[in-house]
């Protein structure tokens, strides 16, 4: 599953989803300060929380100096990984449960597979044919 098209610069959609719903889970009213950013980089690296870490991150991309960064600006970040660092992407996403399809293992439904469609079944079914495989195996070369 692709995530940025560098041809045609754009990004997968269902990606960009999983952002804000990232983005939703970590802020509250829609901003992420620095223990909520702390919160972030420890759930998706699975590093320790590290102050300057965070507040190194808010300074970049907190582009008002509001104090906080909100879902454009978290979209931004990730954006701008995508082109320059698509593995760490890859990484968080991974880290989360997220598949190379973009989906976690809940997501993941089974092929229902019509066991009477099978050669095997199709062969136990007909008994002459069944019969022959026997004798097959039995003929010398």
């Amino acid at each position: 599953m692709w995530l940025y098209n560098k041809t045609t610069k754009t990004f997968n959609p269902k990606v960009i989803q999983i952002f804000k719903k990232w983005f939703v889970e970590f802020s509250s009213d829609s901003k992420m300060d620095v223990k909520a950013i702390a919160n972030f980089i420890l759930i998706v690296t699975e590093q320790h929380r590290n102050k300057q870490r965070s507040e190194k991150f808010l300074r970049k991309w907190d582009k008002d100096s509001k104090g906080y960064i909100s879902e454009e600006d978290f979209l931004m970040f990730y954006k701008n990984s995508m082109v320059s660092s698509i593995d760490i992407v890859w990484q968080n996403l991974n880290s989360r449960g997220y598949n190379n399809e973009l989906l976690l293992p809940e997501e993941i439904v089974e092929k229902q597979i019509d066991v009477k469609l099978l050669a095997r079944y199709l062969l136990i079914m007909d008994n002459e044919k069944f019969q022959a495989i026997f004798e097959m195996l039995n003929m010398e070369d």
